[in-house]
């Protein structure tokens, strides 16, 4: 219970925790660390190992749902809807964030988290992480192709891909990786959401939908809280198994041995099975670790296994970027700069309804000429 709180408490938010059994299976919530999020109202989550399903913690628990429209996770109700209150009341935008506002908005994430995360690094393991995922992302379709891996130092497995194809991989992370071509499949797996458009979605509609739950347009998002819910509550199970098949995919284009990912994932399932708190954000944002590595095996079945095992490059991973390279070579860095007011863009989320307004009256004006010339 204690580690439980800690984990919560990292949140800022301090709440009573309960133990109660899956809505859906009747499996015990007994085990992994229960883990809060600032979208969620800070109640405490846990994903069933048995079914899958993600829950409260409550004495009577509810169900994590996703927005069948905003695509972001919600807690269900009474009504069974399949959509959250915000869309169904439509306060929320629906349509896709463009390219531009996801751009706007990571630089609003980035400016945040210059001021709150402790980033490390080193010339060499930068050097390396950044050839990894610049290879990697060579074969993720529509993957930005100059990203970079920036660390942080944080003993819980943390990774969160940003929409300019930047990902942010923590240190615990890092350095439970055995060798370079699981690191392929972890940056694969995040950099599939980018070229997916998922992470530059989810990051805007959190920050929409916090602003609409702040007051309407009186208070802006905190983009930490958004950065952390998004690494907590990831995109969804059907985006994850998607990413999993993309950097699986990758994996085998580059050479890499595929079962990497499979020894990978594993290890990620016996973490989970003996309730290991520094897992409990991946498992909550995830499938269960043993369905992704039945799909992640059938993948390698149905994909040419007979042309070879592959690389792993362990030893070069080792050392460079191994637990006694990290331990002594890493400094305090800053990677995302403040910028200056010249050169620096901002998202004013309090005057983005009337940009909206305006651009709504923009395109009525355009359909009347249109429908004057007609």
């Amino acid at each position: 219970m204690d580690h439980a709180r800690g984990l919560i408490a990292a949140t800022g938010i301090e709440v009573e925790v309960h133990t109660s059994d899956c809505p859906e299976c009747g499996a015990s919530s007994a085990g992994i660390p229960p883990v809060a999020t600032s979208l969620l109202d800070g109640v405490p989550l846990r994903r069933c190992l048995r079914c899958g399903c993600r829950c409260t913690c409550e004495p009577a628990p509810r169900r994590v749902l996703q927005c069948s429209d905003c695509r972001l996770p919600f807690l269900d109700g009474p009504d069974e809807t399949e959509r959250c209150a915000g869309c169904d009341s439509g306060e929320f935008a629906v349509e896709p964030p463009d390219a531009s506002l996801a751009s706007a908005t990571e630089a609003e994430v980035r400016l945040a988290l210059a001021d709150s995360w402790p980033f490390v690094g080193s010339d060499g393991t930068t050097a390396y992480l950044r050839r990894v995922l610049r290879e990697v992302a060579g074969r993720i379709p529509d993957a930005p192709d100059d990203g970079r891996v920036v660390l942080v130092r944080e003993p819980s497995i943390r990774t969160l891909a940003l929409p300019s194809g930047t990902v942010l991989l923590s240190l615990g992370a890092l350095e439970w990786l055995e060798d370079e071509a699981e690191l392929a499949f972890v940056l694969g797996h995040e950099l599939a959401h980018v070229g997916a458009g998922d992470a530059g979605e989810a990051l805007v509609r959190i920050g929409l939908r916090d602003l609409v739950l702040a007051g309407h347009g009186q208070q802006g998002p905190d983009w930490s809280d958004a950065a952390l819910d998004l690494i907590r509550l990831g995109h969804g199970d059907r985006a994850e198994y998607a990413a999993d098949a993309s950097a699986i995919a990758a994996m085998e284009s580059l050479g890499y041995e595929t079962q990497s990912a499979v020894r990978y994932l594993r290890r990620l399932r016996e973490r989970t099975d003996r309730g290991d708190g520094e897992v409990a954000e991946l498992a909550l944002a995830h499938p269960p670790a043993t369905d992704r590595l039945k799909r992640v095996e059938g993948l390698q079945s149905l994909r040419a296994r007979s042309a070879g095992a592959g690389r792993v490059d362990r030893e070069v991973f080792r050392r460079i970027a191994g637990h006694t390279a990290l331990a002594s070579g890493l400094a305090p860095v800053r990677p995302f700069d403040r910028p200056t007011p010249s050169n620096r863009v901002v998202v004013r989320w309090g005057g983005l309804r009337t940009l909206w307004l305006l651009a709504g009256l923009l395109a009525i004006v355009l359909l009347a000429l249109l429908y004057g010339l007609l």
